[in-house]
């Protein structure tokens, strides 16, 4: 290549103007780059040698390269080794799930009035407030003009309570000459007439107490009470009293 003096400064040609330099890449010889765009590589007679394709090396992460510009077989195995890494994880165990003890089962109170029919008047805190025996169970039924209750405690078959209202269309006297027990006693504050009364165990239950009264909307209601096989007379007698104390808190209307 030839310097040119021009103007007083030293002016070098391109290198591409230049026919004599030869490039190489990794030591391989690529030809005469001026030859090339002359077109002298394309007569048969030409002095001049035909340029070589330019093999551009890769990134190979710094593996060898081999004769045919692939990674080696060897590379190849590393490289494959580094993708299932990443596909597992880098070898990452499951997390395992956390077991949490069992918790105590939670017991929800029903009310009674959830029963439907006569057991809407009832009301087990009432009951207990009143006759000392706390119930949790109540069973209701209709049967013509009659609508019914029973209240029991889960645990136990005794005491048992019934709530009986029937629609009827009598008045007092009728009430007291055909509906009032033979030796009941009159009960005074309840409705437009009412009575208590105690009945005798029997071989299967014990002693009953038992509230009648006719109600102002043309309802008769009676409660009874039926008392535990071991109790006696004395005991229905003081369950009567409270049984008329807890008819007085029952609004028939209701219904």
């Amino acid at each position: 290549m030839t310097a040119q003096l021009t103007g007083g400064r030293v002016v070098r040609p391109p290198l591409w103007r230049d026919r004599n330099i030869a490039l190489s890449w990794a030591g391989r010889p690529v030809g005469e780059l001026g030859a090339r765009m002359s077109g002298a590589a394309r007569h048969p007679g030409s002095s001049v040698r035909q340029p070589q394709p330019v093999r551009f090396p890769t990134d190979t992460g710094g593996l060898s390269v081999d004769d045919h510009g692939g990674v080696p077989v060897h590379g190849r195995i590393w490289l494959a080794g580094v993708g299932v890494l990443l596909t597992t994880g880098c070898g990452a165990s499951e997390v395992e799930p956390v077991r949490l003890p069992a918790g105590e089962p939670a017991t929800v109170e029903v009310a009674a009035a959830s029963s439907g029919g006569a057991c809407r008047l009832l009301d087990f805190a009432v009951i207990e407030e009143h006759a000392g025996v706390r119930f949790d169970v109540a069973a209701a039924s209709d049967r013509g003009d009659t609508r019914t209750c029973v209240v029991r405690a889960t645990d136990a078959t005794w005491p048992e309570l019934t709530l009986t209202v029937t629609d009827t269309s009598i008045d007092v006297p009728t009430f007291t000459a055909d509906v009032l027990p033979a030796g009941a006693k009159k009960v005074s504050k309840l409705g437009q007439a009412a009575y208590r009364r105690t009945g005798a165990k029997t071989a299967k239950r014990g002693p009953t107490a038992e509230v009648g009264w006719l109600a102002t909307e043309d309802r008769l209601a009676t409660l009874r009470w039926t008392c535990r096989p071991d109790d006696d007379r004395a005991t229905a007698d003081e369950v009567a009293d409270h049984l008329v104390d807890l008819a007085r808190t029952l609004d028939t209307r209701s219904l």
